[in-house]
């Protein structure tokens, strides 16, 4: 039990360590045309990952609303909201969102959302 696993958090440095893996160049190809081909695709490979990262280095959350009286700052707020049809309604969150890959659509999306959460705990 000595050892503890995180997860979810990703520093810069982690995610370049994870790029170079699966996409650096472990050996030059023989040859002087697919050397060239090599280099060219690690290029863009290279200014894919920084674009990714300049993106997420952009965004941001903002909640709506004012902080209530009885938070102690924590970002885990109760819910303010009750409709007898949906729940309780949490504190909405606008969020800056970068990705190539949207799951919902399948296509890159650059935008904001917000986020509303709603049921028995908000």
């Amino acid at each position: 039990m000595g050892d503890i696993i995180k997860r979810g958090v990703t520093t810069s440095t982690d995610r370049w360590t994870k790029f170079e893996n699966e996409y650096g160049i472990e050996q030059e190809n023989p040859s002087a045309i697919g050397r060239i081909f090599q280099v060219a695709k690690y290029g863009l490979d290279r200014m894919t990952f920084t674009a990714q990262e300049t993106a997420k280095r952009c965004e941001f959350t903002y909640d709506l609303g004012d902080v209530p009286p009885n938070d102690s700052g924590s970002r885990a707020v109760a819910p303010q909201y009750s409709l007898p049809l949906f729940g309780r309604f949490g504190r909405a969150q606008f969020k800056s969102e970068v990705t190539i890959h949207d799951p919902q659509t399948g296509q890159a999306f650059i935008g904001l959302k917000i986020a509303i959460p709603f049921g028995q705990g908000g």
